[in-house]
């Protein structure tokens, strides 16, 4: 956000929401359910076009479904741009040649009844009168700046430009209008002939919003040149890539249809400055297979992709036990903080101290992850023991399968090429866990990062951990100050410096960002860096980075840690615990928590 930039929210209920009741054969079948999102990506849409005004900063946040909906409205603006009050009008249409155009691989699929409907002969007239009217006043300011009397100007060029729009031959109208329709498809056509992903949805972007342009149905600035869409983040939980019916173990295709591809699309728009995808690693339903991003020739955009303990709920919000959900909030609200989305410092206290009259208060990544009993998961556990014989022959897990980090693939076009550059980061709260024996699905048996195997690496002297890409700063420069509670601090954004009240000084070392953060006491302390950490499968060797913790995340830390001796001084309970075995041998070889243990900021870009 920029400096001291009004915030202003708008909040869209999800399809199980109060508003839209969860769906039941009896009164919401999937088609419903699909056309109840699809409504939201057009409303959210229609809201930040009516509401946007030049130089606003747009950050659009999500879970599930919900982050299906986010991504969805982010390509949207970052593909059409902002349309005015005559494109508003003929959103539908826009809105149904934008879900079809990726594939139109053909002219001869071109159908003037169904594709750009939106360009209409009433349009067109209106645009004719706008043009007349705007030679007009170029003409009458030429015949001013050359001596003529105002009126008499105003009257010649009125003379001069008065004449009916295309000559009252409405035939001849339309046949221009359906020579450009046919051209504009054309030139569709050859830009979806383009191999790279990325450059495909910017060329076809580009060709559309040229004749939104022409019509003068979106938005442009004073030189008549449109005002691209940018988006400043898209914040995301677990994004669930489907319309409507749910995906199956027993489909024959687990790849989303073209409209749900188009979407959520894999790609990250290059407009799109920051993403950030918070990740489940325990959910193993079918029906909520995520849809990862990947960044394929996009030198411009920030991804984070970061896997934390949990399903699908456990990571998003839904479960009475919220506190791994409360983990992955403090990971979102660290990484907004740095580019200037302002969060309430009461509001951030008030949510950390919060525990549902259920729930016990547990140590930091220890939350318990439920392991879900709705008829959600029933395909998937039929399927698993349909499948027991075939596995045990064949020597595979016989159990649920979880989630696989680092080894997605694309759909639709591209199915079956791995994702590249995902930026996949793990979650320190994933290592925690691990170390010090947190429990499996609903606390039975102990918890592991399956396939993967946890390898601390030594510190490289001559690179901070938390220094932001292209930075050479030295852990000599910097952690000092971030030690002594300094308030320049390095993050997603590179450093920033954030202040509530009155500006500090400029600094070309750093980036002023107004909002409250906690202050140095209520933070956790950070002890010395002793490693970097690393997940690394054990079939493909290929190795996940760890993420860091921020400001947010800290506070929540200590926060913790004082609900639990509030706990503990209050009731006697029998909560599951640290391993006293493993944690004594955690804490011999790597010290207490070890939290800011992390990976390189330099080596996470570089990959």
């Amino acid at each position: 956000m920029g400096l001291g930039m009004t915030q202003m929210l708008a909040l869209t209920p999800p399809a199980t929401s109060a508003a839209f009741p969860t769906p039941s054969p009896a009164n919401a079948a999937p088609e419903l359910i699909m056309a109840i999102i699809l409504q939201d990506i057009v409303e959210c849409y229609r809201f930040i076009c009516d509401n946007y005004t030049v130089g606003d900063e747009i950050v659009v946040i999500g879970f599930s479904r919900g982050a299906f909906t986010a991504r969805s409205v982010a390509d949207m603006v970052c593909a059409l741009g902002f349309l005015n009050h005559a494109g508003i009008e003929q959103l539908p249409h826009i809105f149904n040649d934008y879900k079809q155009w990726p594939t139109w691989k053909s002219e001869s699929q071109f159908d003037e009844k169904k594709h750009f409907l939106g360009f209409t002969l009433e349009n067109m007239e209106r645009v004719e009168k706008i043009r007349n009217a705007r030679e007009r006043e170029k003409k009458r300011k030429q015949l001013i700046d050359e001596g003529m009397d105002r009126r008499a100007a105003g009257q010649a060029a009125w003379k001069a430009f008065y004449r009916p729009v295309y000559g009252g031959d409405r035939d001849g109208m339309q046949r221009d209008l359906s020579e450009m329709k046919k051209e504009m498809f054309h030139a569709m056509v050859k830009a979806n002939e383009n191999d790279d992903p990325t450059d495909r949805i910017v060329k076809t972007d580009a060709e559309y919003r040229k004749r939104l342009v022409e019509y003068d149905m979106c938005l442009v600035d004073h030189n008549g040149d449109e005002v691209e869409g940018r988006i400043k983040a898209v914040g995301v939980w677990d994004t669930v890539g489907s319309l409507g019916i749910p995906k199956s173990p027993f489909s024959r295709k687990l790849t989303r249809q073209a409209e749900e591809a188009r979407l959520a699309s894999f790609q990250v728009h290059p407009n799109v400055e920051y993403a950030l995808h918070a990740i489940a690693l325990d959910e193993w339903r079918t029906a909520f297979r995520p849809t990862m991003w990947e960044l394929r020739n996009n030198t411009k955009t920030k991804l984070r992709q970061v896997w934390f303990p949990g399903n699908h709920g456990n990571v998003g919000g839904g479960w009475k036990d919220q506190q791994i959900a409360t983990i992955s909030l403090a990971w979102m609200a660290d990484r907004l903080t740095s580019i200037g989305v302002e969060f309430s410092k009461a509001e951030m206290k008030h949510i950390f101290y919060s525990l549902h009259p259920d729930a016990k208060a547990r140590h930091w990544g220890m939350g318990l992850i439920c392991s879900p009993k709705g008829i959600t998961g029933l395909p998937d556990r039929f399927y698993t023991v349909l499948m027991w014989p075939i596995r045990i022959l064949a020597g595979k897990n016989t159990g649920i399968t979880r989630r696989t980090p680092g080894e997605y693939q694309c759909d639709g076009p591209d199915r079956g090429r791995d994702l590249e550059n995902t930026s996949e980061l793990v979650h320190p709260s994933v290592r925690i866990r691990y170390l010090y024996g947190g429990f499996d699905l609903d606390d039975k048996g102990a918890w592991d990062m399956h396939g993967y195997e946890l390898v601390p690496r030594s510190v490289e002297k001559d690179a901070s951990p938390e220094s932001p890409p292209g930075s050479h700063a030295s852990q000599a420069d910097w952690s000092p100050r971030l030690n002594r509670g300094e308030s320049t601090y390095h993050t997603l954004a590179g450093p920033i410096t954030c202040y509530y009240g009155t500006p500090p000084p400029k600094s070309p070392r750093r980036r002023i960002v107004h909002g409250e953060q906690p202050g140095h006491l209520e933070l956790e302390p950070l002890g010395e860096v002793r490693h970097r950490w690393s997940w690394v499968n054990r079939d493909s060797k290929k190795e996940l980075r760890e993420e860091h913790i921020g400001k947010w995340e800290r506070m929540y830390i200590k926060i913790n840690k004082t609900m639990l001796s509030w706990q503990e001084e209050r009731e006697s309970v029998d909560l599951p615990r640290l391993n006293e075995e493993r944690m004594s041998k955690v804490l011999d070889n790597y010290g207490v928590y070890g939290l800011h243990d992390v990976a390189s900021w330099d080596k996470i870009w570089k990959q």
